[in-house]
């Protein structure tokens, strides 16, 4: 039984510089569907906890006590949620007062979706565009159109079409869910759907910045996991292959960026040992 039509997801590590604007915007829309917010903190060192405290009674509040990761901190508010409509939300991201109901007004006219994504636009206001440059262009434009990949930094998705998926990988800790939930789509026949007509403000990389060759590591990571998932033992193998090559040549122009080698060094090691799956991180929440 579905107690509202959406349930916004948002996970949230050390993002206090941006949570309480995001947050803010999203309560300000201007929609007729019935929602509610869930919101999973990753173990923040900053002041979010502060911050999301002033929202108590407006969201449910998920408290880890550690970092588990974005896919599997998303699973846990995402296995509690009651909206017939998920809406995953980076907390990096500032929402037009009209962008939520447009997308569920679309996604209720087209059904059979698999997901549908707003048009993201940097601090700036121009544009920004999801994956390869090679497909750039499908997103210059102002017209809804069918797309091969979208960013997982907004987008709104059926619940069952999210169950059907089992949930997010939990293991990918960061980057390349949205890779893998296209990919699963694509394979389902589910199409999705770019709405530019919603817009979000993204500004990108917040998390990042708490750990730069982390995220790095993780990028790479992950990389080799999904070629192993999606193509297979043969594809995998030569991935890797072509990875070293890649890996080589950034380790010799980082010989005198100690940062960077030793998070392409770590990259190496992954790649040659295959060492692609996390331990299982399985802390209880603090409600």
């Amino acid at each position: 039984m579905f107690l509202v039509d959406i349930s916004v997801v948002i996970v949230n590590f050390n993002g206090a510089k941006f949570i309480e604007v995001c947050l803010d915007s999203l309560f300000a829309s201007e929609i007729s569907y019935a929602y509610d917010v869930w919101m999973v903190d990753n173990a923040s060192s900053d002041k979010s906890l502060e911050i999301l405290s002033a929202y108590k009674d407006r969201i449910h509040l998920i408290k880890n006590t550690e970092n588990t990761g974005f896919s599997y901190a998303n699973n846990q508010a995402i296995n509690q949620a009651s909206g017939r409509y998920l809406f995953i939300l980076n907390n990096d991201t500032v929402l037009e007062k009209n962008t939520l109901q447009l997308l569920v007004d679309e996604h209720e006219r087209q059904p059979h979706l698999g997901a549908i994504c707003p048009k993201l636009l940097n601090a700036d206001g121009s544009l920004q565009c999801p994956g390869s440059s090679l497909g750039h262009w499908r997103f210059k434009q102002d017209r809804a159109r069918f797309v091969p990949f979208i960013a997982g930094a907004a987008f709104l998705m059926r619940k069952s079409v999210m169950d059907e998926m089992g949930g997010m990988d939990e293991n990918l800790f960061f980057y390349n869910d949205d890779i893998d939930m296209c990919r699963f789509l694509r394979h389902k026949g589910y199409p999705i759907l770019y709405f530019p007509e919603a817009k979000v403000i993204h500004f990108g990389g917040l998390s990042t910045q708490y750990r730069k060759v982390g995220s790095l590591i993780e990028g790479y990571r992950g990389g080799i996991y999904l070629a192993y998932k999606h193509y297979g033992v043969v594809a995998g193998i030569l991935y890797r292959i072509v990875l070293c090559l890649d890996l080589f040549v950034r380790i010799i122009a980082n010989l005198f960026n100690r940062e960077l080698l030793g998070g392409y060094l770590h990259v190496l090691w992954i790649n040659i040992t295959n060492d692609i799956y996390l331990p299982r991180i399985k802390k209880e929440p603090r409600l």
